[in-house]
């Protein structure tokens, strides 16, 4: 790996030309502008360039979640979107924004850091191989075609999604304690789109 690459709460990523990417969904800010969020980076790990820059909605949340949120497609556009807030927005690999997109659901509503609640975790975005946007919104899944149109909505889906890839969608399902209270590692199941809603 580079050396100029950040550690830690950092998400690595590729384009098709081996173009390469870092996200961070970290709360953090960079003076009174919202730091960006998804870093371009030369072969030899020199940043060339930063954008997505943290949502304001989302600073209003006093909650950090370190998790990936950005996925790239076939055509390498770039999808990210920030783990407490559900908009997804498409970025140019340049970072220029091309759209955004998302939509008013019973499943997520922010809650602001005044009611001392944890807030709605969204998960993804992540791109499978149909041309399918995919999003894990608390315990459903939100499905969109690549230009932002809703596919289908409020599926029922309780496991913890930890990845995609080409078609298949991978969750985690953890086992109950033994009885002596130890926990094992999580099992993971493989789920595949066979079939456009």
């Amino acid at each position: 790996m580079p050396r100029g690459l950040p550690r830690g709460n950092h998400y690595i990523h590729l384009d098709s030309n081996d173009g390469l990417y870092s996200y961070s969904g970290a709360k953090f800010r960079s003076g009174k502008k919202p730091a960006n969020t998804i870093f371009k980076y030369d072969p030899n790990g020199k940043e060339i360039a930063s954008f997505a820059p943290f949502p304001e909605a989302a600073n209003e949340i006093d909650f950090s979640a370190i998790q990936d949120g950005m996925t790239i497609d076939v055509d390498n556009y770039i999808y990210e979107m920030n783990p407490l807030y559900y908009q997804i927005r498409k970025y140019t690999i340049e970072g220029d924004l091309i759209k955004t997109f998302s939509r008013k659901t019973k499943i997520f509503k922010i809650i602001p850091s005044k009611h001392g609640d944890n807030p709605i975790i969204v998960k993804g975005p992540y791109y499978l191989r149909k041309g399918l946007i995919l999003v894990q919104v608390s315990e459903h899944l939100e499905i969109y075609n690549t230009e932002g149109r809703l596919i289908a909505g409020e599926l029922p889906f309780s496991l913890n999604i930890v990845g995609c890839n080409n078609n298949s969608i991978y969750a985690e399902v953890w086992e109950e304690p033994d009885s002596m209270g130890r926990i094992s590692n999580p099992k993971i199941i493989e789920y595949t789109l066979r079939r456009i809603l």
